[in-house]
C-alpha cells in the first residue's frame, strides 16, 4: 500500500460518488474506514481500491437497503443478487399492504378498513399520529464509569460503541430509524455545569428553530453553521441548561 498514492477525502467522494459527510458516517459505523488516518490533523485517505467499494454502497443505498443489508453485502456474507432480492420482497409486501388500504379506501369499504386497522392494531399495538413536526435524533448522557456505561448499553441494546464520535448509532441517517446515543465521562464533580442533558432535533429550517428558541428564552451557544461533515447545526441551551442541538434536516 506504501507504493500506492492515497487519495484525499475530497478525491475518493468525486471517484465513489459518496458525500464527504456519507464518508464520515461510514467511517464511524465501520462500514468503509479510511486506509489512514493522519494522528495529527486528522486527514483521511482512502485507497485506490476502495474505489470499488464505495461505489457499491452508493448504489446500494441509492436502492434505499438498510445500512446493515450494505454491511452483509460489502462483508460478503451475503451476496448481491440474495440482498437485491430480500429488500425487493420487502417493498413488496408493504406495496401490496397499501394497495390493499388504498383500493378499500377507493371503493368505500368499511369494513375492509376497519378489519385492516384491527389487524395493525392487534399485531403492531395502537397506531401512532403521523409526524409533522421535528423529531429528537440524539440524546447525551454522562456516565461515571464510561467502559462499563458502554458495556451495559452495547450488551442491552446492541450495536457498537465508536470513539471518535463517543455514541452508538442507531438507524440510518435521513431516515426515521436514525437515532444517536452519546455517552461522554462525567466530571469529576458531578454533572457538566450548563449540561444537565445533551439532545439533538432534526428541524426544517434551522436558522427559523434557532431564532424563535433564542425568543423563548434559551441562551445561544453556537450560531448556525454549514459544516463539511454533517447538517446545518446550531446549539443553544434551554432555560434550565439543558444543551440542544438543532441541525437541518
Amino acid at each position: 500500500m506504501s507504493d500506492v498514492r492515497l487519495m484525499s477525502i475530497g478525491g475518493f467522494s468525486l471517484h465513489s460518488g459518496l458525500s464527504i459527510p456519507a464518508l464520515r458516517y461510514y467511517a464511524a459505523i465501520g462500514l468503509l474506514e479510511p486506509a489512514s488516518v493522519d494522528p495529527l490533523s486528522g486527514y483521511r485517505h482512502y485507497h485506490p481500491d476502495q474505489v470499488e467499494v464505495a461505489r457499491q454502497i452508493y448504489i446500494l443505498r441509492g436502492l434505499e437497503l438498510p445500512i446493515e443489508a450494505v454491511r452483509e453485502v460489502v462483508s460478503g456474507r451475503v451476496g448481491l443478487l440474495a440482498a437485491v432480492v430480500a429488500h425487493r420482497d420487502r417493498i413488496a409486501r408493504r406495496t401490496r399492504a397499501l394497495n390493499e388500504i388504498a383500493a378499500a379506501v377507493d371503493n368505500g369499504d368499511n369494513d375492509a378498513i376497519e378489519r385492516y386497522l384491527t389487524e395493525s392494531i392487534q399485531q403492531k399495538g395502537s397506531p401512532m399520529p403521523e409526524q409533522t413536526t421535528c423529531r429528537p435524533v440524539q440524546v447525551t448522557i454522562h456516565a461515571d464509569d464510561l467502559p462499563k456505561a458502554v458495556t451495559f448499553y452495547g450488551d442491552v441494546f446492541g450495536g457498537e460503541y465508536h470513539e471518535a464520535t463517543s455514541s452508538f448509532v442507531f438507524g440510518t441517517w435521513k431516515t426515521d430509524s436514525f437515532f444517536r446515543l452519546c455517552i461522554e465521562p462525567q466530571c469529576p464533580n458531578g454533572a457538566h455545569p450548563g449540561r444537565n442533558a445533551c439532545f439533538s432535533f432534526l428541524v426544517d429550517d434551522v436558522d427559523s428553530m434557532h431564532a424563535r428558541a433564542l425568543v423563548s428564552g434559551a441562551t445561544e451557544v453556537s450560531p448556525p453553521q454549514d459544516y463539511d461533515y454533517k447538517p446545518r447545526t446550531s446549539i443553544v441551551d434551554d432555560p434550565s441548561g439543558n444543551r440542544i442541538a438543532l441541525s437541518q434536516a
